[in-house]
């Protein structure tokens, strides 16, 4: 009995040793290929940092104003009697456009300038029998006080059928038509829109703080979404005296030469106003910069020789950036000129992550 007691413990000590051992066999083997096992590189695009020589700017939105513009209004009610001029037609300073009924102030000017006549001979009989005292003065007095007040309603009657014309206040383009023949208006009605917009004004607004950057003859581009990536350029020729104390900001205008009428008043404006002078400055693509809570950052490819073979790894960079000009971003501190960082694929990436570069990609 004990005999074979003795062989049965035998027996389960070599089983669940072999198994042991084989455990430990494999958790060996597993950690010498963990030890030894590389990832694959990570496949990104790179980008050398670059210095270039920048003007810096600032930005803004602005509205293109006509030179002169305003709304045509009739100053008293009346009918239309007549139209002298078409939609979008440019017309002179003093130029007829619209005539409103005047038959009434007519007849009365004839009856005015009648009764006029006979004030003024009744006027200038008692002017010269005064002087003979055969009449009194009171009756002089009245014969001026009717021949002054006889004046006066020619005058005002003349004055009235004058407002019956409209008169272009300056050459420009009229807009479109707002009334039709023969309708009444009230006084105050608009018949078009006058504008002057063949040397125009860009208004625009910029925070206080650029006030020392700016100066009268700065140039200032712009662009607008009638002509998709055209540039047009104006001069700086305005500071507002004043800041906007709800804003805390500084109304700015530029002129801008439209001899060739293409831009409108009305169109909206996205400025740059360039500053002098320009600037040496570190830049790479802007999809190199990362943007995180903890700041923004670039991965810097560098070289590491490893038993006796090369291969390129990555580190975080904290960066500073400046401005950005289409597709590159100055950076103020943290990279150097020459040095290549990752634009695409940082996602997979950390600090010593072995890459390889994709070969650029022709845009032809």
């Amino acid at each position: 009995m004990l005999k074979r007691m003795t062989l049965m413990l035998l027996s389960v000590t070599l089983i669940f040793g072999g198994i042991f051992a084989y455990k430990w066999l494999q958790g060996v083997m597993m950690g010498e290929y963990f030890a030894s096992f590389r990832p694959p590189p990570v496949t990104v695009s790179a980008a050398s940092a670059q210095q270039q020589s920048w003007h810096p700017y600032l930005t803004a939105i602005g509205t293109l104003r006509a030179r002169y513009g305003v709304n045509i209004s009739a100053e008293v009610e009346g009918m239309v009697k007549a139209i002298r001029f078409d939609s979008g037609q440019d017309v002179n300073k003093g130029q007829l456009l619209l005539e409103l009924d005047d038959e009434v102030e007519q007849a009365n000017l004839r009856i005015f300038a009648a009764q006029l006549k006979l004030t003024k001979l009744n006027y200038e009989r008692d002017k010269a029998l005064i002087k003979k005292q055969l009449v009194s003065q009171n009756q002089f007095d009245r014969s001026f006080a009717e021949y002054k007040e006889t004046l006066a309603k020619v005058e005002q009657t003349k004055a009235s059928i004058a407002k019956k014309k409209i008169l272009a206040p300056f050459s420009g383009r009229m807009g479109i038509l707002q009334v039709d023949l023969g309708q009444y208006i009230d006084s105050g009605t608009s018949i078009g829109s006058l504008q002057s917009a063949k040397t125009m004004y860009l208004d625009f607004s910029l925070p206080e703080k650029n006030l020392t950057h700016l100066f009268v003859g700065q140039t200032v581009k712009f662009t607008v979404a009638a002509y998709p990536g055209e540039i047009f350029e104006a001069q700086l020729a305005a500071i507002d005296s004043k800041v906007d104390i709800s804003t805390r900001s500084l109304q700015v205008r530029a002129h801008v030469d439209n001899s060739q009428q293409r831009l409108v008043p009305g169109m909206f404006a996205d400025v740059t106003l360039i500053l002098e002078p320009a600037q040496e400055l570190v830049v790479l693509p802007a999809t190199a910069v990362n943007y995180s809570l903890y700041g923004k950052e670039v991965f810097i490819i560098s070289e590491q020789q490893e038993d006796g073979s090369s291969r390129l790894v990555v580190n975080r960079q904290r960066v500073t950036t400046g401005q950005q000009q289409g597709d590159l971003i100055a950076i103020t501190e943290g990279v150097q000129p020459g040095q290549q960082v990752v634009i695409d694929g940082q996602l997979k990436l950390n600090n010593g992550t072995e890459i390889a570069i994709a070969p650029a990609v022709s845009k032809e």
